[in-house]
């Protein structure tokens, strides 16, 4: 014969022992380790957008506010300055290392950009490629703004 199984009431204390003390814990458990693997792809995320902004070339504008050079898809650069930039208060940060050249001038931290022209290309030489340095400011950027009744560009112009 076989021998008696646990009586309905041990069944029941077996399952609400388990549901107070087996689950929950596991379900903070899955919890925690989701929330370990979103702290961990986020900090991915930040340390390549990190790398990513780093430019080799910096200008620091008025002394106020610093702007990156921006790589086109050529082999065009750019740096897009604000509208109250002066290029006789902009000077040049290489990042530590960064070796470029603008012409035949060696680029030097501090170096002054009072005689160079907006909208004019450059020659630049930067870590041993060629591009095409252009300044450029807001002010000298067309802008067109589109005022609708509704406020829904999917509907302008009808």
């Amino acid at each position: 014969m076989f021998p008696p199984g646990p009586s309905e009431r041990q069944k029941a204390n077996e399952i609400t022992m388990m549901s107070n003390t087996g689950f929950p814990r596991y379900r903070m458990m899955c919890r925690a380790l989701r929330l370990l693997l979103l702290l961990a792809a986020l900090l991915v995320c930040v340390s390549a957008a990190g790398t990513e902004a780093e430019a080799p070339l910096r200008f620091s504008v008025n002394g106020k506010e610093t702007v990156a050079l921006w790589e086109g898809d050529a082999s065009d650069a750019y740096v897009f300055l604000p509208a109250w930039a002066d290029l006789g208060t902009t000077t040049l940060l290489p990042v530590d290392g960064a070796e470029a050249s603008i012409g035949q001038t060696p680029v030097t931290p501090g170096m002054s950009c009072a005689d160079f022209a907006l909208g004019q290309p450059y020659p630049l030489t930067l870590q041993g490629r060629d591009l095409t340095l252009t300044f450029l400011r807001s002010a000298h950027t067309a802008a067109l703004f589109v005022r609708t009744d509704d406020g829904d560009m999917e509907r302008a112009g009808r």
